[in-house]
């Protein structure tokens, strides 16, 4: 059977699955996409567009937005023929991964698999959501060839594709936003710096819009839809259609109709495109106070910016690049296409894959020459204290992966067999991030960080003289042992933290003091086992 080079894209909203094959040319026959929904019908789980569509009518056993949660302690409930079932993030991506597969099969020709490739994750991704898309990678049956941010994965697909040089500023405004930094030269794809803000992109602009339409229905009718999930999603679905008439024109007319307690309500709004604008004017402001931290943290000035990279679909909204542009007015702009991240992905696996001696055609104009290199960033730092007044950074936030740090422990108590030794990182952030919009679609599982509720209550934040926040987060626990009796003091255990080429950050541990082999079996608390794995692999309902 054939296997060709993969690159999925899991998106918030849209996920992605392209292909590229030696020799062959880029078409977007070769690239396939669905709604990252998921709904279940009986025994059976709905994926993609038709999940999105029975959303409006049964918006309680429909979710999205579950890829933000993963790696955390969170379950969506699910209530079917009165039978209660939990799923993990990881399962629901799983889902998603079987259905972006199943999809990709039935349109390429037969014998070709699609069973290992290059996933792209959120600038935003923590090492520990890195490792937890992998096992929902191995929940669905495919293997993980390299993990990439998306940014770094459109600057990629653009550079093959325009060979053009110079420093890039990616500006991914989908259903959160990303920024990176990557300086291209002759080949060589050097990514200097990322940063994101999962709450910023299309859930916040679709917000907006159900926002100032509960507004209205409240002034008009009296009434409020918050806690009326079929009538929000009814809502939702509205906002987003009246978003994409906006791309075309300067004005459209919201209409929908909607049951609220026994009651019928039509609505024919009007909305402008510059009413949509003021709206979203503080959320545009905040992504470029993403881009600004971006800059000031990797020393870089606005002038030495070169092009800018619009992806993400609120970049199609004419104001929002027209914004951008004006602010970063020494760089030309490009516009990148919907499937960009997904074909970075696949143009990185056919380079991590078998580095060619000749180039792999990448589009009709360009290729993969044999000698592009990707040079990726750390996602966060690594500490071992939970404040971020100790001076304790490990590892820097966007240092060239792969990176590596050695620290020394020992034991509290006499006789120990076990250390649990914790890990954190730092999150910078200007204060005028960490504004959310309240209003949030039904099935959309969270409006809150990303990380699970321990890592919440083990935050810490302080401000630097710059005025930048840095907020320290729990990050991890390694679990290490069995250890020699002794005691309490008088081990010396040292452990090597890494950073892999996919930003996942790995241990491993050795008693200094015996004259044997000294390696300790060191586990990761925050994971799932084989085992576990196994069995929801095993339960996984059958996708449709």
């Amino acid at each position: 059977m054939e296997t060709p080079n993969v690159g999925i894209d899991i998106g918030t909203t849209t996920s992605a699955l392209a292909t590229v094959s030696d020799g062959s040319t880029l078409s977007s026959e070769e690239c396939v996409s669905i709604p990252t929904v998921v709904s279940f019908e009986g025994e059976h789980a709905v994926v993609g567009e038709s999940a999105r569509s029975r959303a409006i009518r049964d918006p309680i056993r429909t979710v999205r937005s579950f890829t933000r949660l993963l790696g955390t302690d969170e379950r969506v409930s699910i209530v079917v023929d009165g039978q209660t079932r939990e799923y993990t993030p990881e399962e629901l991506t799983a889902l998603v991964l079987t259905k972006l597969r199943q999809t990709a099969q039935t349109t390429d020709k037969a014998g070709v698999v699609h069973d290992r490739g290059v996933l792209t994750v959120p600038t935003t991704f923590t090492a520990r959501q890195r490792r937890a898309l992998c096992q929902a990678c191995a929940i669905a049956g495919i293997d993980v060839v390299r993990l990439m941010t998306g940014p770094t994965a459109a600057a990629l697909a653009h550079g093959i594709r325009t060979d053009t040089d110079g420093t890039i500023l990616v500006y991914d405004l989908g259903w959160g936003f990303d920024a990176a930094l990557i300086d291209v030269t002759e080949g060589v794809f050097d990514v200097l710096g990322t940063h994101g803000d999962p709450w910023l992109g299309g859930a916040a602009f679709d917000a907006t819009i159900v926002e100032w339409l509960d507004l209205h229905l409240e002034r008009k009718h009296g009434i409020d839809l918050e806690n009326d999930p079929f009538a929000t999603e009814r809502l939702f679905a509205a906002a987003r259609t009246a978003k994409h008439a906006l791309l075309s024109h300067r004005s459209t007319t919201i209409t929908t109709t909607l049951e609220h307690k026994g009651e019928r309500y039509e609505i024919r709004q009007p909305l402008h495109r510059n009413q949509l604008e003021r709206r979203t004017r503080d959320l545009v402001s905040r992504t470029v106070g993403v881009c600004e931290t971006l800059l000031e943290t990797t020393g870089l000035r606005e002038r030495q910016l070169d092009r800018l990279l619009f992806v993400g679909g609120e970049t199609d909204l004419p104001f929002v690049r027209e914004h951008i542009t004006d602010r970063f007015e020494h760089a030309d702009d490009r516009r990148a296409t919907a499937e960009t991240m997904a074909l970075g992905g696949a143009m990185r696996a056919a380079i991590v894959n078998e580095p060619p001696p000749t180039p792999i055609s990448a589009s009709s104009t360009g290729s993969i020459p044999a000698e592009t290199v990707v040079l990726d960033a750390t996602p966060h730092s690594l500490c071992l204290a939970p404040t971020s007044e100790t001076g304790d950074q490990l590892v820097a936030n966007n240092d060239t992966l792969p990176r590596r740090a050695t620290a020394t422990f020992t034991t509290t108590t006499d006789r120990q067999q076990y250390l649990v030794v914790p890990v954190y990182y730092d999150h910078v952030t200007k204060s005028l991030h960490t504004k959310r919009n309240h209003r949030t679609e039904p099935g959309r599982t969270t409006d809150r960080t990303t990380t699970d509720r321990s890592m919440d209550d083990t935050a810490t934040t302080s401000e630097r003289a710059d005025g930048q926040q840095v907020t320290r987060r729990f990050l991890d626990a390694f679990r290490i042992g069995p250890l020699r009796p002794r005691h309490a003091g008088a081990p010396s255990i040292e452990v090597t933290f890494k950073f892999d080429p996919n930003g996942i950050v790995r241990a491993h541990a050795t008693d200094l003091d015996t004259e044997r082999d000294g390696t300790l079996e060191t586990t990761a608390v925050y994971r799932y086992t084989e085992t576990e794995i196994k069995t929801m692999k095993h339960e996984l309902p059958t996708v449709r």
